[in-house]
């Protein structure tokens, strides 16, 4: 299995998601996504598209103004 782990605060999402989007505009593209609240007061998301990716994934991170700060993109290939 290979895995690539991609994490850089300015690319662009692969569903048109960008830096400086709001929580909201972020949920509207991945409602499937789950919410929580990280440590520091901001918002986190995480999405895992269906069982049939099991290794692909995606972390959302978000200000304490629910901005988006940065994300996090997973794919495991067999």
């Amino acid at each position: 299995m290979v895995t690539l782990e991609v994490f850089h605060p300015g690319l662009p999402d692969w569903r048109g998601v960008e830096v400086g989007d709001s929580l909201e505009e972020v949920m509207a593209v991945y409602p499937e996504a789950i919410q929580y609240r990280t440590e520091g007061g901001g918002f986190g998301l995480d999405y895992n598209p269906s069982p049939d990716y099991p290794g692909r994934f995606a972390s959302f991170y978000f200000n304490q103004d629910r901005t988006l700060s940065s994300f996090l993109l997973k794919y495991a290939f067999d």
